[in-house]
């Protein structure tokens, strides 16, 4: 994952504090936001492969994949992660740099915490919805082929129909991902 601002006034600390998490293996079952957002896709991939043929036909290959690379998650964790950050744009955190040293730790744990917690339940809604779950699944299955590049793009426009464009108005390569 790569900390950028995305948006006018976009919180980089918050922002850093996500990419600590991106790999460190804080969340439920000791993993990163990368390896809990797939494990939350491959659960419910194979709970609905009953009932989506694309996923029962890759069911196999699917049950196979032990881990992910990061890499084919991070637009889709960063697009989560902006909107995040968007939304709590105007909420009063002065910046960890202003704060005395015995106040930073602090809050920097309040703000993982309140971000762990956030993409706990947003992990779950997002993956109950095929129309990001099978387009997450194809990202990883083909990876950086045609098809897995049209995964992360149909898995953008997931995003961007959820979230909308704002939370990433500062970022071209974000704002092109999301319009194709």
């Amino acid at each position: 994952m790569w900390v950028y601002s995305m948006f006018e006034g976009d919180n980089l600390d918050l922002a850093f504090a996500q990419f600590d998490l991106y790999l460190e293996g804080s969340l439920p079952g000791g993993l990163g936001s990368a390896a809990y957002l797939w494990e939350k896709v491959q659960v419910q991939a194979v709970y609905r492969a009953s009932e989506v043929p694309w996923l029962r036909e890759r069911l196999k290959v699917l049950q196979r994949v032990e881990s992910v690379e990061p890499a084919l998650l991070q637009e889709v964790h960063g697009y989560i992660a902006a909107y995040y950050r968007w939304t709590r744009r105007h909420a009063e955190q002065p910046a960890l740099a202003s704060l005395p040293p015995e106040a930073r730790d602090p809050a920097t744990q309040r703000m993982r915490q309140a971000w762990r917690n956030y993409l706990v339940d947003e992990a779950n809604l997002l993956v109950a919805d095929d129309a990001f779950l099978v387009p997450l699944v194809r990202r990883v299955v083909y990876a950086q082929f045609d098809l897995g590049t049209a995964g992360l793009q149909q898995a953008m426009h997931f995003l961007r129909r959820r979230y909308g464009l704002d939370c990433i108005s500062g970022n071209e390569a974000y704002l092109a991902m999301a319009a194709a």
